[in-house]
């Protein structure tokens, strides 16, 4: 088993758009300064545009406002909690794109997030767990937290 630390990365409601959708805003790093709404909620624009428009949100975000949502698929979506690694260190871990790995946080609110999704990216220039912000709620985990990446339980 081996065990490292990596920031996490809090995803709030966001929509990828797709290049049909997108019109031209201004950016600032991933994200557009504008919004735009679906179900009276704001989403965050976020970069670069996608085949598919594709709406972002958290499991209580949809149950709270009726959103019609699917895991991981469809207009609305709740995206699987996931690692995103560059290329370097998964072959340094032994891990390759479509592992699943385990997040471990210790303290008051600590736990165990079990099969998460593991991106090997060519553009990622850092490890980095995403989760959204129920999961990072129910551990108390903010954004920059240092958590425990588990390979190999």
């Amino acid at each position: 088993m081996k065990t490292i630390q990596v920031p996490c990365a809090i995803s709030g409601r966001h929509v990828h758009l797709s290049h049909k959708d997108y019109t031209t805003y201004t950016r600032e790093h991933w994200a557009a300064n504008q919004k735009v709404s679906a179900y009276g909620l704001l989403f965050t624009i976020v970069m670069p545009p996608r085949e598919e428009t594709a709406y972002e949100l958290s499991l209580s975000d949809a149950k709270a406002h009726g959103v019609p949502f699917q895991y991981g698929a469809g207009l609305f979506q709740i995206k699987r909690r996931h690692l995103h690694c560059p290329e370097t260190s998964a072959r340094e871990l032994g891990i390759k794109d479509g592992d699943t790995v385990s997040l471990r946080k210790v303290g008051v609110r600590g736990g165990t997030y079990d099969d998460i999704l593991v991106r090997v990216d060519p553009w990622a220039t850092v490890l980095e767990f995403h989760l959204d912000t129920d999961e990072a709620n129910a551990l108390n985990i903010k954004n920059g937290d240092m958590v425990d990446l588990v390979i190999g339980q």
